[in-house]
């Protein structure tokens, strides 16, 4: 994970330096041009690569997962597009042109918050997360009627035609538009580590840190356009870009962590126990292996502090293993494993013991 992120980091740093170097440093339509285009060019290339651990991470995954993460990945990228495109804009010097005056440069925006929640609502809907936020008429409904009543609101922002107050009605609504939706994906999220087992946990965290940071983002973004001019400092110097860009690196570890996911070999000494439960890990949702489960939690009670199983807890181990393999394989909604490839993982007497019961210890 670490090898990844380094790279990514050194990559975004050269693009960054790049980009630096050849923008001019000037001032145009009231902002530093530099400061936005380094600041954008570092936020898209930090989303694409995030996305781009996400999709090549997903080969062993299961197809309802890939296509969760395929709408999340779209998200991520569609708002490093959005962050983008007006330093282009103005750098070309293209500004004029029908996709600003008829809305179009907005359209990133809305998809990108609308393509993470899908994704998101998928990945609950696949463990059976239950959520107010997973229902997509409730939280579209809801951001709408947001971004409505967010056009109503007195603002300390003081604009100069008719034009400039419509533009400021547009922007906050795009800004509450995205932070409902962003809300929605943090509180589904939150309740995806709840459910989940501790296999993908880590790298789910990761991912609910960048909803959370989003969440915050956004709300500054609101704030700050409502009661700040127009040419003000906060613009001028692209800190608005900030949070989606720390969100941007979240994102990135969250995605070198999806790309980690292995399932190396146990310990060669490790006890039937500890195979049981490691194993167990490998299932997103604990719950549904519960009866296993139980066979250990039996074991463990009645065994001292130093205490060795006996033959009858080895055979009840090796049971709920069993049972515990053969749902990985068959039922397990996230991830695809083989036999061949569970077994690959297990000290050579554990492996022996599941082929041959007789050299079960007794």
């Amino acid at each position: 994970m670490y090898k990844s992120f380094t790279i990514s980091l050194t990559i975004i740093v050269l693009v960054v330096g790049a980009v630096f170097l050849l923008a001019p440093n000037t001032v145009e339509n009231g902002f530093y041009l530099r400061n936005q285009m380094v600041m954008s060019a570092a936020l898209f290339v930090t989303q694409v690569c995030a996305a781009w651990y996400f999709l090549t991470s997903l080969r062993t995954f299961r197809t309802q997962f890939k296509i969760a993460y395929g709408f999340l990945s779209a998200g991520i990228i569609l708002l490093g597009v959005a962050q983008l495109q007006l330093p282009l804009l103005v750098f070309f010097h293209i500004t004029d042109t029908k996709w600003v005056s008829w809305g179009f440069i907005l359209l990133p925006y809305i998809f990108s918050a609308g393509a993470s929640y899908l994704g998101m609502r998928r990945f609950a809907r696949i463990l059976s997360v239950k959520s107010p936020a997973g229902s997509r008429w409730l939280v579209f409904g809801l951001a709408a009627m947001t971004a409505v009543l967010a056009t109503q609101l007195p603002h300390l922002r003081v604009t100069d035609t008719p034009a400039a107050e419509a533009q400021l009605h547009i922007y906050v609504a795009l800004v509450a538009w995205n932070l409902v939706l962003t809300s929605a994906s943090l509180m589904l999220v939150l309740r995806i580590i709840r459910a989940l087992g501790p296999f993908y946990a880590g790298a789910i965290k990761w991912l609910a840190a960048a909803s959370a940071i989003g969440v915050v983002g956004w709300g500054i973004e609101w704030v700050m356009s409502s009661s700040l001019p127009i040419n003000n400092w906060y613009a001028q110097h692209a800190l608005g870009v900030t949070p989606g860009l720390i969100a941007g690196l979240v994102l990135l570890a969250a995605g070198t962590a999806f790309k980690a996911l292995s399932h190396q070999r146990l310990a060669s000494d490790a006890s039937y126990i500890d195979v049981v439960i490691k194993t167990a890990q490998l299932v997103s949702n604990p719950h549904d292996i519960q009866p296993a489960i139980n066979k250990v939690r039996a074991v463990t009670a009645h065994l001292g502090p130093a205490q060795e199983p006996n033959a009858h807890d080895n055979n009840e181990l090796i049971q709920a293993y069993r049972e515990i393999e053969d749902y990985i394989i068959t039922k397990e909604v996230l991830r695809k494993f083989s036999r061949a490839e569970l077994r690959a993982r297990l000290p050579e007497a554990f492996e022996s013991a599941l082929v041959n019961p007789r050299t079960i210890p007794a």
